[in-house]
């Protein structure tokens, strides 16, 4: 049970590792297009999470200031978004290594 969180956590954290890249690397049209249209301010209500991927996009590109005028929370977030991915990098690294022998 253990090895199994462990592994869909390290997915997880694959898929986060592969949206900080997107945000640094991909255009900010690309990822504007494959961004869904937000359902609570279709239906005229307020989201917490609208601009969060606009502040993304920002925080990669290194405009902090704009991502925080996009969404306040996306820096923190992105933030501890890499912190993930770093410490699930070197995680897996460490049971790699341990696989091996």
């Amino acid at each position: 049970m253990k090895r199994a969180i462990l592994l869909a956590w390290l997915v997880l954290s694959g898929v986060l590792a592969m949206t900080l890249a997107a945000a640094v690397f991909a255009p900010a049209a690309v990822v504007e297009r494959f961004t869904p249209e937000c359902e609570a301010k279709r239906q005229g209500g307020e989201c917490p999470l609208c601009g969060m991927t606009t502040a993304f996009v920002h925080v990669g590109r290194g405009e902090f200031a704009e991502a925080g005028r996009a969404n306040r929370a996306g820096l923190p977030l992105s933030a501890f978004f890499l912190g993930n991915v770093i410490v699930a990098a070197v995680i897996a690294g460490k049971w790699i290594n341990r696989c091996r022998r």
